[in-house]
């Protein structure tokens, strides 16, 4: 049970955080945040599977 209730205090955190006007000016637009972050995991899983 502890391992849900942290998950629901994380997505509270996060849900505020996403609100916060400081954070949704000093960040760049959502659509390109996600780009970065999925060609970052594309890249390590790439490098995994040549590792291997």
């Amino acid at each position: 049970m502890k391992g849900g209730a942290r998950r629901v205090r994380e997505k509270r955190r996060l849900k505020k955080l996403a609100n916060c006007n400081v954070a949704k000016e000093s960040l760049p637009p959502r659509d390109k945040l996600l780009g970065f972050f999925k060609a970052r995991i594309a890249a390590a899983a790439g490098a995994q599977t040549s590792a291997s």
